[in-house]
């Protein structure tokens, strides 16, 4: 468990100490260059994410309550969530906390930004084009419901006229 009193002891330290410098540097290197694979993949994800994303618009919701949500990929959660553990009395997760901090993540990696999330109705914009626009979405949608309306009504009649024969 974390103990604020005691200063974190690095890895390299550890390892230098317990197998040699030479092999303690080999391993670091080892390890080094699997994050940067995994950072790779992670980043290789998140653009695909973005692109599914951009591919497929904004959300259209009426519910004020739907907040939007980050799309990071597993290992890039878990980098943020370990960055803050080197300082002191911090246990993890900080990072993911603050505003400011993933504000600063969000500009350096737009693809992770959350989709955006519109609520279908014009606010703003409008125009002469846009009010002529529904008013004939409005007449063809009447018109759709007279041909509906005539259609029943004549199986309606046609029906009758079965029943008296």
């Amino acid at each position: 468990m974390w103990n604020p009193d005691i200063a974190p002891q690095l890895g390299f330290e550890q390892l230098a100490r317990r197998f040699g410098l030479a092999k303690a540097r080999r391993l670091w290197e080892a390890h080094g260059e699997r994050i940067r694979l995994a950072a790779a993949q992670a980043a290789k994800q998140e653009k695909a994410w973005a692109e599914e994303r951009a591919r497929k618009g904004p959300i259209v919701r009426k519910d004020d309550w739907i907040k939007p949500a980050f799309h990071i990929a597993p290992y890039t959660f878990k980098a943020l969530h370990n960055s803050t553990k080197s300082e002191r009395g911090c246990q993890g997760g900080e990072a993911l906390e603050d505003e400011t901090m993933m504000r600063d993540f969000l500009k350096r990696n737009p693809d992770c930004a959350p989709q955006k999330i519109i609520t279908g109705e014009i606010r703003s914009g409008w125009s002469a084009q846009l009010e002529r626009a529904a008013v004939f979405g409005r007449c063809e949608r009447a018109v759709k419901h007279m041909e509906i309306n005539h259609r029943l009504q004549a199986a309606a009649a046609e029906a009758k006229a079965q029943l008296i024969a």
